[in-house]
């Protein structure tokens, strides 16, 4: 594809916001302390902090230039956007948001399983969330390369659809070393046929 082409193409299609959610009040109130340091430290806006509704993002997203965004659910502790929550926003504006599931890996195999079937046979969302520095008892997350993750994988393969794995630093008074790059040398060894995105680098 030559550079007109490609510029051709983003005048057509416009800003895509890759990694968001949508954080309302009624969840940000539950923002755990190592949150709320990261938030602090870096002057973190208000619709973090107090949460926003889902027309307020839409007003920001239209105001930035962002045409639509992949709206992922996002549960950590007391903070709850899930993933019925996403699909119904979806639904609501189709035009300006893809959805994007998450699961805790360490739940029940086979709940977990069924919950990634029906976030995408029945709710519509067309990939899955993980961030592997929550799933840990505060000192140390969950690399992507443990056994937990490896049946989410697999279902993952079966239906289709890519998994996004935080890598990298985190913010959050979480550990980084579950976000290592290089755990995803393992996972794509072992799931060539998975599609593999190694998200919010930055």
């Amino acid at each position: 594809m030559t550079q007109s082409q490609i510029s051709n193409l983003k005048s057509q299609i416009g800003a895509i916001d890759a990694w968001a959610s949508c954080i309302t009040p009624e969840a940000a109130k539950q923002w755990p302390d190592s949150f709320r340091h990261v938030f602090n430290r870096y002057r973190a806006p208000i619709g973090i902090l107090e949460g926003m509704s889902i027309e307020t993002m839409l007003a920001e997203m239209d105001e930035a230039g962002v045409e639509m965004s992949v709206l992922s659910a996002f549960v950590y502790e007391g903070v709850q956007v899930t993933n019925d929550m996403v699909a119904a926003w979806v639904r609501q504006y189709p035009k300006k948001f893809v959805g994007c599931g998450t699961v805790d890996p360490r739940g029940k195999p086979m709940k977990v399983l069924d919950e990634i079937k029906r976030m995408v046979n029945d709710l519509g969302l067309i990939a899955l969330r993980l961030e592997p520095y929550a799933y840990g008892d505060g000192v140390r997350g969950l690399p992507p390369t443990e056994r937990a993750y490896w049946p989410v994988y697999a279902k993952c393969c079966e239906l289709n659809i890519p998994v996004a794995l935080q890598v990298g630093h985190t913010g959050p008074l979480l550990p980084s070393e579950a976000g290592r790059p290089i755990y995803l040398d393992e996972v794509a060894l072992a799931f060539p046929d998975l599609k593999i995105i190694g998200a919010h680098l930055g």
